[in-house]
């Protein structure tokens, strides 16, 4: 209060200095308009001063803002006081409240500009929470007898109307007296009012203009704003210094608020989180187990042999994106642990909470300024920062849990056919929980089968597992220093106790401005964390219920290894669920640290240099145990011997980053001209371990293994590049961009030395022209772009290389890869063109894209010739793949009023994917019956298709397949012809292993200031992927009903065939459409928090995961079903396969359901 008090003095005091503002000055053209429905003073102010004069801040202020700003210079300068003001990233009006504190002025706006009148006689009274501490040392410390009145002050809060996360620098006017408030860190406000009732009105950059009727001495009020539908003086990372406005982008850039998300939908994860909320963004998940991560991708695949994953950056920094986290294929034998479907994704360890934005930049025509490598776009990640103001300290925890919702009826069942030749249908899961075993088999009864029942080992093989984390966050500081400090640990258990992850996270970002021109950001975040893989024995329990009960069957009573009544009760003889959980165990540790310092130097106001520094090092150690199992009974377990695997891999990623931009404004013209350089460098250190033969159950080191193997790698890349790019704007509302990029790397062939991306694009704010008059559009932007951007080959790819060869006594070197001298990037080119619509009062926001992707001199693999001296295959810049598209963002307001808001978000994409060439090869052959061909997608699926046959005693004859006209030069076909004998039938067209179409559709509702409820609905479709599951209970184990009724004419004559025709009963379409996640959450009234002890509580509970698939494009075939449709294998487990393209799916660890208790609270 006294504080409040010596502001009040001074306001009163400084009356003398400007008794009344004559005339106006016009400082600067008005170059600038508003959206509509939107005032001037919402616009950005773009103004950093410090220890100038107010007339020299207000004429800054007019000229970096672009926006007409009139006042009296005489009588303002005999206010003597210097003012500060770091209002680039403020509101025209939340600067001006800065300036003008203690002042008896006001502003207005007056016809398309600003103005600063006399405030009659009322000293102004911002909101003393936004004060700093430069401009209160400004003031004149004096005392009075006069005094505020209590029940003059009207205080509250300011939230978004979905999150009700706090809005801070929100702006509260009272309507008609010209007093102005600003919200603090907490949303929180206070303000006078002169009347007994008043109207406020409410306005936040990125949000709508709100107003309330309140009365004098108020508390407690919440004010709820609902987010522009189209926010195009929005701030994006564009790769240049300084950002730039979504207005001036041509080129499409999804911007995912994290933390209003975070607040009321808590996600597992930064993929879960992704999955549904960009436009032509797909996550393509390797399975539901804790710590699964998944392959993801933006607008489609473009390399045969490269991966298609964006490029990651936080806080300026690149960082390691790896998709899967596992052992490569050339070190992976058996791979027990190191089994990449079941390791995370490199892009999970980043805690949610940490984050306060992502933008994904989508295409070579985005990415252009970010060079080779950027070819598949680029994801940014903001952390939260600092803000100014008092401490902000909240604290987080969660509980709940994980379970495989009715894993009895989730996975398939298995048939036998008895002695009497009866059909006889065995649920192994069923009979665990219900028969189980004699205790005699161990003498006692191991997890999880530890209870009894009528003396029989009994128990569930999956279970529910727990979840729970504690996190604290402290956010704040003063004018010159701001921090934000965060931890979080996280222990959570999936459906198996053996599979479960405990994470530890922090970061520590702090924000330096020593003086008005000099921004300093630095930032560290860690992350440790262990996980235990659900398949430490090579193939998981999920396979082993599909396999059970091989042909010839498990009945009881029979000489069956496998009977019922037996020791293995039905399970595969190399698989037991107990000794998968006692026997044997993998884990996955992760020691990551990343460190980056950005900083902004502005000598000039138009002149911004940025630099960047800093790295990514992790360090990963997967290790594999299996023990050696002793006694009689050794099976059971698929390495009964006993195994040892560690894997050592240090991954390191250094980045030096400096961009200038110089802008320049003459009139309704704008300029800016960017200039960088990157240099970037990874190294990897693997080392790699394999003991076998393992003396005694007890012992588990490497040196305990009769025999060991080793290996060890260092790899190094190192890239440099740098750009230049020129923007000139008209009326900031037409923006045209031209850019060029060069770039260098080791991994470029020694005859290739350089390449360049050029870039154009172009937008056009065309709503904001005056002629533009068309009933209902309130916003409208029409962009296009055009661009470059490269994919380089792995380090080594192009050089000769030879590798050791050691015997006992002596050692050699043998040939490796035979390289290629001229090898090069893979380049994509791409055309964009979009339109943004804001309509009916900004309550419904359209985006629309369309895009057209050509990767030229894509790496195809070719043969050696054997007079080489090398075997293997050459990489060589052949291929041509082409990708086209579009995607919709809608963003509606259904309902809106004091009591309740309703938004509904909706993401729809579509993609075609195709090569066009393969440099004369007519086509490259994979697994799984999938093969790059010209005019087809990637890695598509050819085989035969079974169309008729006779049947009689089980046995199919006179078997036609599906003919068609042959591809030139292969035995492959589009299909459609008359059907033919299948010794003479092609192999024909099924479909690609990637989606064509993809959208998700989000609903949030909030009623009243205290209760949000949210839900999401995933929908996908247009692939298709085969199932080893699925195949081998009918190629190898014989343990599906429809290959023991032998009824069905086409299985049968399947059957009949024994070449790539049995690949159709295993074949499904992947469409489906799912329920993934509904939340709700409760935020505490102020006055119910204050009961506590608390500002601010808040508690969410949150249903996610496989909660309803209600559509299944194919639910069956032959009788069997998909465990779970949305899995799909990483592709690096098969060696050929970029990540991702693999079309097969076998051993899938299903998408689990979670429960989740959320609860924040702020003291």
């Amino acid at each position: 209060m006294r504080t409040l008090r010596c502001y009040v003095v001074a306001a009163l005091t400084a009356i003398t200095v400007v008794q009344a503002v004559p005339a106006q000055v016009v400082l600067a053209s008005a170059t600038r308009s508003p959206q509509r429905g939107q005032s001037l003073l919402d616009l950005p102010a773009r103004l950093d001063v410090r220890g100038v004069s107010l007339t020299i801040a207000l004429t800054r202020l007019a000229s970096e803002s672009g926006v007409s700003v009139g006042f009296s210079p005489t009588k303002l300068r005999s206010d003597s006081r210097t003012v500060a003001c770091r209002c680039a990233d403020l509101t025209i009006a939340e600067a001006l409240n800065r300036l003008l504190i203690g002042l008896p002025v006001r502003y207005e706006e007056r016809e398309n500009q600003i103005v600063v009148v006399p405030g009659a006689g009322t000293p102004l009274m911002p909101e003393v929470a936004a004060l700093n501490v430069t401009e209160a040392a400004a003031l004149p410390i004096i005392t009075t007898n006069q005094r505020i009145a209590a029940d003059s002050i009207v205080s509250g809060r300011v939230v978004d109307a979905a999150s009700r996360a706090p809005l801070a620098d929100a702006r509260i006017t009272v309507a008609g007296g010209g007093r102005t408030a600003v919200t603090d860190a907490r949303g929180e406000f206070r303000v006078i009012v002169a009347t007994a009732t008043a109207t406020l009105e409410i306005t936040h950059l990125g949000h709508q203009r709100e107003t309330r009727q309140v009365r004098a001495g108020e508390t407690g009020i919440v004010i709820a704003m609902t987010k522009l539908a189209v926010q195009l003086d929005q701030v994006v990372i564009s790769g240049t210094a300084g950002g730039e406005t979504i207005r001036s982008q041509g080129n499409a850039v999804s911007k995912v608020d994290v933390s209003a998300i975070t607040e009321i939908a808590p996600p597992k994860d930064v993929q879960t989180l992704l999955s549904a909320s960009v436009p032509g963004m797909a996550i393509q998940s390797s399975g539901g187990a804790i710590g699964q991560g998944g392959v993801f991708r933006v607008r489609g695949a473009s390399s045969l042999a490269l991966n298609s994953a964006p490029i990651l950056y936080i806080d300026g920094i690149r960082v390691n994106n790896a998709q899967a986290g596992g052992v490569p294929a050339q070190f992976n034998t058996t791979g027990p642990g190191g089994d990449p479907r079941f390791t995370p994704s490199r892009l999970n360890d980043i805690n949610p909470d940490d984050i306060e934005s992502i933008e994904v930049v989508k295409g070579p025509a985005a990415a252009t300024l970010y060079g080779t490598e950027a070819s598949n776009g680029v994801i940014q990640i903001t952390t939260k920062k600092g803000k100014a103001g008092r401490p902000r300290l909240e604290f987080t925890a969660r509980g709940g849990g994980n379970w495989i919702p009715n894993p009895e009826k989730t996975f398939n069942t298995v048939w036998y056919k008895s002695a009497a030749g009866q059909l006889v249908e065995v649920n192994v899961l069923k009979y665990a929980r219900e028969t189980g075993f004699s205790q005699s088999v161990y003498g006692m009864c191991p997890k999880p089968f530890d209870s009894i029942k009528n003396g029989n080992c009994v128990g569930n093989v999956f279970s529910t597992g727990a979840l729970g984390s504690f996190g604290a966050n402290l956010r704040g500081g003063a004018e010159q220093v701001r921090y934000y400090f965060s931890g979080d640990y996280d222990d959570e258990t999936g459906s198996v106790s053996y599979n479960n992850q405990q994470k530890l996270s922090s970061r520590g970002n702090i924000t330096w401005l020593p003086s008005t021109k000099l921004t300093v950001d630095m930032g560290l975040g860690y992350t440790r964390s262990r996980l235990q893989s659900p398949a430490p024995a090579n193939q998981p329990v999920t396979a082993a219920i599909n396999f059970a009960c091989p042909a010839p069957g498990c009945e009881p009573g029979t000489s069956s290894g496998v009977r019922l009544d037996g020791p293995f009760r039905g399970w595969p003889g190399f698989e037991l669920p107990e000794r998968l959980q006692n026997d044997a165990e993998a884990f996955s540790d992760v020691n990551r640290g990343i460190l980056n310092l950005t900083a902004t130097y502005t000598p000039w106001s138009w002149f911004t240099h940025r630099l960047a520094v800093g790295g990514d090092f992790t360090m990963q150690q997967l290790s594999t145990l299996s023990r050696r199992v002793e006694g009689n009974f050794r099976n059971g377990i698929a390495l009964p011997n006993g195994m040892r695997h560690v894997y050592d891999n240090d991954v390191a990623f250094r980045t030096l980053d400096y961009g200038t931009t110089a802008k320049f404004t003459r009139g309704s013209l704008g300029s800016a001209s960017s200039y960088g350089f990157q240099y970037f460098a990874r190294k990897t250190n693997i080392f790699w371990v394999r003991s076998e033969n393992i003396a005694v159950n007890a012992l588990e080191t490497i040196g305990a293994g009769a025999s060991r193997t080793s290996d060890e790698e260092i790899i190094e890349n190192k890239s440099m590049g740098m750009y230049f790019q020129q923007q000139v704007s008209w009326k900031e509302r037409f923006y045209l961009t031209g850019a060029v990029r060069g770039d260098d790397n080791s991994a470029f062939g020694k005859d290739f030395k350089f390449v360049v991306y050029p870039k154009v694009s172009a937008s056009w704010v065309i709503g904001e022209e005056s002629w533009f008059k068309i009933p209902g559009v309130t916003t409208a932007k029409l962009r296009t772009a055009w661009g470059k951007a490269g994919q380089q080959p792995d380090a080594f790819v192009a050089i000769k290389t030879f590798k050791p060869r050691v015997g006992e006594t002596t050692s050699g070197l043998t040939s490796d890869n035979l390289g290629n001298p001229d090898l090069k990037p893979e380049v994509g080119t791409e055309f964009e063109a979009g339109l943004d619509l804001g309509l009916f009062g900004e309550r419904l926001g359209l985006e629309f894209n369309v895009y057209r992707k050509r990767t030229e001199d894509a790496i195809v693999p070719t043969s050696i010739a054997p007079s080489e001296g090398f075997t293997g295959t050459q990489l060589r810049n052949l291929g041509v793949v082409e990708n086209k598209g579009w995607e919709v963002l809608a963003n509606l307001n259904l309902y809106r009023s004091d009591k309740a808001v309703v938004d509904l978000r909706t993401t729809l994409s579509g993609n075609d994917n195709k090569i066009v060439s393969l440099g004369g090869t007519s086509r490259i052959p994979l697994l799984f019956q999938q093969f790059h061909v010209p005019g087809y997608p990637l890695a598509s699926f050819f085989m035969r298709r079974v169309v008729s046959a006779d049947l009689a005693n089980g046995v199919a004859t006179n078997v036609k397949c599906e003919g068609g006209e042959l591809i030139p030069g292969t035995n492959l076909s589009a299909g459609g012809g008359a059907p033919v004998a299948c010794a003479q039938a092609p192999e024909v067209y099924y479909g690609s292993p990637l989606p064509t179409w993809q959208g998700s559709t989000a609903l949030t509702i909030s009623v009243g200031n205290s209760l949000q409820f949210y839900t999401n609905v995933e929908y996908i479709g247009g692939n298709y992927q085969r199932n080893s599951e699925v195949s081998a209970a009918f190629a190898t184990f014989g343990n599906a009903k429809s290959w023991l009724e032998q009824k069905d004419p086409i299985l049968m004559g399947i059957k009949a065939n024994t070449f790539d025709s049995r690949g159709q009963w295993s074949i499904f379409r992947m469409g489906y459409a799912r329920l993934r996640e509904v939340a709700g959450t409760y935020t505490f009234t102020p006055r119910l928090a204050q009961r506590f002890g608390l500002s601010q509580a808040s508690t969410t509970l949150a249903w996610s995961g496989n909660i309803s698939t209600f559509w299944r494009s194919q639910p069956e075939q032959f009788g069997r079903h998909l465990t779970d449709p949305s899995i799909r294998e990483n592709g690096n487990f098969r060696a050929g396969f970029p990540e991702g393209l693999a079309g097969n799916q076998q051993d899938a660890w299903p998408t689990m359901q979670r429960l989740q208790v959320t609860v924040r609270v702020v003291p």
